[in-house]
């Protein structure tokens, strides 16, 4: 799948990293960081803890294009149950300076369709392209989990690699609550991403942002706005 997402995906984002450099240059760097997620649903509750670092070295092949990779390594801790990862990947960076010595780094928010009429399959295929999104762009993605309501998200770094998701739901569905969870919560992400099978007609209002329908399977509604991508079963 990862064929048919990244080019569209590359038309809607710039996704720059920390400074800008010239045609030659070197770049060493990389992340560090831990990270707590709780969840709580209907009286259960979860807690997960998350420690990463991944250096990471490039070589820029123009002004202000970065291309590189990086190797990273993962602790996860949830429920008394510890895992490792080790993890490596190419990177691709383009600079876009704000002003003098400063430069940002865009969300990306993805929603994704829980609801009873998206399968395992689905959920599964739309999990982990999310990682490789991660390992293809320097960004931060913003993982929205909902049916008829937002159930549960979570937000991810590179450091974050390998990714360990929790897609909760199995209701009707909704798109309306997402918009309004973006729009209560004060963020205004650089790209809208929704893994759906599109069996709603409940649309949210149309967002600021690029917005991209991720879609499993051919049948459902045709959204009112955005750009609309059809995932093969078989990606």
């Amino acid at each position: 799948m990862k064929k048919l997402l990244f080019p569209v995906l590359a038309l809607m984002l710039c996704i720059p990293p920390l400074s800008a450099q010239n045609k030659g240059d070197k770049y060493v760097g990389g992340i560090i960081g831990i990270t707590t997620t709780s969840i709580s649903i209907d009286g259960s509750s979860a807690s997960q803890t998350t420690f990463g670092f991944a250096p990471e070295f490039g070589y820029f092949a123009s002004d202000r294009l970065r291309v590189g990779g990086s190797i990273g390594y993962q602790l996860i801790s949830s429920d008394g149950e510890t895992t490792h990862g080790l993890t490596a990947g190419p990177s691709l960076a383009y600079y876009v300076r704000l002003c003098d010595r400063f430069y940002y780094t865009p969300q990306l928010a993805v929603a994704v369709d829980c609801s009873g009429s998206v399968d395992d399959a689905a959920l599964s295929l739309f999990c982990a392209e999310l990682s490789s999104i991660l390992a293809a762009y320097e960004t931060e993605l913003v993982v929205i989990f909902h049916d008829s309501r937002v159930q549960a998200v979570q937000t991810f770094r590179r450091q974050d690699l390998p990714l360990h998701l929790v897609p909760v739901g199995g209701g009707g569905t909704d798109f309306r609550p997402v918009g309004r969870w973006l729009d209560d919560n004060g963020l205004r992400p650089a790209c809208l991403l929704w893994f759906t099978d599109l069996e709603c007609s409940s649309f949210p209002d149309e967002p600021a942002c690029p917005l991209l329908w991720a879609v499993w399977g051919q049948g459902g509604e045709q959204p009112p706005f955005g750009e609309l991508l059809r995932l093969p079963a078989g990606a």
